[in-house]
Order: structure tokens, then C-alpha cells, then sequence
């Protein structure tokens, strides 16, 4: 057990604890989830005995204040996928069977120790998964996806979602980060280029409502240039 205090958030806990590892393997669980029985099994099975580096399950979302469940996946939407990283990154914003909500979050998956060397997670920032998971990924040879919800995530009305304004939960600096660099090491950015472009209207609104006019013209000036040469 790591006793840490509470400065640095989520981001500092897993810093603390990730310099410890001696096992093969990382899993991930919020503190208010639970996982089904075979969770862990069913990950270590898909990793175990294979070259690849990361095993992913999909989840239920429970609704805490309304004590309603809600499904992404059923029995028949059972399959198992494996993927390089850049077939991987082509589903980011798949909305089927939540695949946008499975490769953000550090949770749902199981990951080879290796792939967290040199990887850190921010400390003073709202959502410190948009700035690492996709990293854990390029770091990666296959990963491989089963569609079977094995996790349970609670989701609270004063989650971090719901209490902080959307430009935290959809910052800039990190899609600009994932831009630049998936662009430099030669992946298809099409999809990115896209969601950029959503958060700098997003951005840029929040900014034009609280009267912050040089950082709306600057978003401005993004999304023009975005537009002239993706057309």
C-alpha cells in the first residue's frame, strides 16, 4: 500500500505507484468501480503467451443517481480483434460499442509493464488520461480487443465531466501533442484533424463568453488554417 497525499490528484497516485511495478502486468481500477469475476482472467489470458502488449474489454456504465445501468454491448455482440496501433487509432472516435470511451480511459484493460517505461502522467491537469493512454499505444506492437463488458464504471453528476467546464475535459494541449507527434511518425491524422477542430470551436466559445477575446482569435486564427489547407 502507497499512503500519498493528495496533491497532484489521480495523475501523482499512479507516478508514486508506477516506479514500483516487479510484475509482468498493469491494471487499472477507479476507486468506486468493480469489475465482473473473470475481468482479470479473460485480460491475462488474451496477453499471456502472445506478442501482444495490450488487452482491452469493454464496460457497463452505472448511472449512481438514478441506479440505471446503461449497455454498450450485449451477448451477441461478442468478437475479439487484435490490431496494430495504427488500426487501433482508426477506431478513436468509433461511437459503436463505446469504442471512443475504451481508448481513452486507463481502466478496461490490462497492459505488459514495459509499455509504461519512460511514460508519465500529468499531475495538474483535470483529465490526465487525454494526455497518456494514446501514448501507452504507440508504445505497443498489437493490441488486442475483446468486445465482452467485463468492467463496471460508476458515473457520478459531480464527476469530474460533469462539474468542470468541457475545454477541461477536452483540453487543446493534448490533441495538439497527439497531432504533432502522429503526424511526425507518418499515421493518417484525418480523424484528429477532425476532433481538433470540434475542441477549437468548443474553446473557442467558452472563450468568447467569458470575454477572453485574445484567446477566441486565436482559435480563430487555428481553425482558418485548418480549413484552408483541409479542404
Amino acid at each position: 500500500m502507497i499512503n500519498k497525499s493528495l496533491g497532484g490528484g489521480v495523475g501523482a497516485a499512479r507516478n508514486s505507484a508506477l516506479p514500483l511495478i516487479t510484475g509482468e502486468f498493469v491494471l487499472f481500477v477507479d476507486n468506486d468501480d468493480w469489475l465482473e469475476p473473470n475481468h482479470i482472467e479473460v485480460l491475462y489470458k488474451s496477453l499471456k503467451g502472445t506478442d501482444f502488449d495490450i488487452s482491452i474489454v469493454n464496460f457497463t456504465q452505472f448511472m449512481e443517481e438514478r441506479s440505471s445501468y446503461a449497455f454498450h454491448v450485449t451477448e451477441k455482440d461478442y468478437f475479439q480483434e487484435v490490431f496494430t496501433p495504427q488500426e487501433w487509432f482508426s477506431r478513436e472516435y468509433n461511437g459503436r460499442f463505446a469504442f471512443s470511451q475504451c481508448f481513452t480511459v486507463p481502466w478496461c484493460k490490462l497492459y505488459k509493464a514495459s509499455i509504461f517505461e519512460n511514460i508519465s502522467y500529468p499531475e495538474d491537469e483535470k483529465v490526465e488520461d487525454d494526455y497518456t493512454t494514446w501514448k501507452h499505444y504507440l508504445m505497443a506492437d498489437r493490441v488486442v480487443f475483446t468486445n465482452v463488458a467485463l468492467y463496471y464504471h460508476r458515473k457520478h453528476e459531480t464527476s469530474v465531466t460533469k462539474t468542470v467546464d468541457s475545454t477541461y475535459v477536452f483540453p487543446l494541449k493534448s490533441i495538439e501533442e497527439r497531432v504533432t507527434i502522429l503526424s511526425l511518425i507518418g499515421f493518417d491524422i484525418s480523424e484528429e484533424l477532425k476532433a481538433y477542430r470540434w475542441r477549437l470551436n468548443l474553446h473557442g466559445e467558452s472563450y468568447l463568453a467569458s470575454g477572453h477575446m485574445q484567446e477566441y482569435q486565436t482559435c480563430l486564427q487555428k481553425i482558418a488554417i485548418l480549413e484552408k489547407w483541409n479542404k
